[in-house]
């Protein structure tokens, strides 16, 4: 995970946004309720697919919790997964597994990989993107 950030990614988003800012809408709330409940989702098939793995519970611990959503501009994006710095670097290990000489020493944990990048919590993060923008869009309406 190079720079495991989580940014909007739902088909339709131009459109969402331009109508909630034609209707008024505050686009700025939208995203960041949008980008922390989506971190929250992976925060939690992270914190369920790592229990496996508790030994020392270091990795456990480094889970990002803090959905902070950071903004450049234009683009916001919150921080997700595990805090590499800060006992996160096993996890990348186990999502992606180890070879010695070759061969596989420790075989990747796909349900942890999943957590994050699988196609099922992709959806999940969409499906709720949308609903946000959607039920943005409805208030801004007055509905």
């Amino acid at each position: 995970m190079a720079k495991n950030t989580l940014t909007l990614a739902f088909d339709g988003y131009e459109i969402l946004q331009g109508k909630l800012k034609e209707l008024g809408g505050d686009v700025r709330t939208a995203t960041e309720k949008a980008l922390k409940q989506s971190a929250e989702i992976i925060e939690s098939n992270v914190s369920a697919a790592i229990i496996p793995h508790n030994q020392t519970h270091e990795t456990e611990q480094s889970i990002i919790q803090n959905h902070e959503v950071e903004w450049t501009d234009t683009t916001a994006e919150v921080k997700v997964g595990f805090d590499i710095k800060n006992g996160g670097l096993p996890s990348i290990f186990l999502m992606y597994g180890t070879q010695l000489h070759g061969q596989p020493c420790i075989a990747p944990d796909e349900k942890l990989y999943d957590a994050v990048y699988g196609k099922q919590t992709k959806k999940q993060i969409k499906k709720l993107q949308k609903q946000v923008f959607d039920k943005a869009i409805e208030e801004a309406m007055g509905e």
